[in-house]
């Protein structure tokens, strides 16, 4: 009689980038080539969401001077950054650890977590350093302008109780 034990299809690397007809396929073949298919793309889509993230993290060194992982960089520079972006900012740090899982992996939001990238790298790149600069500066001086007025304000009205105006 023979041995009828039915073996799995095998795709070898020549296979791989071929487009096959999957209704001339047999069943198990077809699942092989859907499930390789598969786990090509959520390789590939794990792994540009990790290179948004990259960016991100050299973008908060860049612009923000916070280094370290996503969500402690994300905490340096909390008081920096507006309230959306932090927390668009956080949901991709907590999905950070989820992408080097291959099956926890498949429980993400793609498109949430990639509009959340695009959304934390555009503020980023719009953060214009010299204009913070020079608004910290005249920041500074206005309030220092303000503390002499107020002074000098005071000198005059003991003065003037004294009766020495």
């Amino acid at each position: 009689m023979g041995d009828r034990v039915q073996h799995k299809a095998v795709i070898t690397p020549q296979l791989q980038g071929r487009q096959f007809n999957l209704d001339v396929l047999s069943p198990s073949v077809a699942k092989d080539r859907l499930t390789l298919t598969k786990k090509q793309e959520s390789s590939t889509v794990g792994h540009s969401i990790a290179e948004e993230i990259a960016e991100i993290r050299d973008l908060l060194k860049t612009r923000e001077q916070a280094s370290g992982a996503l969500s402690v960089a994300l905490k340096k520079a909390r008081r920096r950054l507006p309230r959306r972006v932090y927390n668009q900012g956080m949901l991709l740090a907590k999905a950070e650890p989820l992408m080097d899982h291959p099956k926890l992996r498949l429980t993400l939001d793609e498109p949430a977590l990639r509009k959340s990238a695009g959304e934390v790298s555009a503020y980023l790149k719009s953060v214009d350093l010299a204009e913070r600069r020079k608004t910290r500066a005249l920041t500074i001086l206005g309030s220092m302008a303000f503390s002499v007025l107020v002074v000098i304000g005071l000198a005059i009205t003991v003065m003037r109780w004294r009766g020495l105006i």
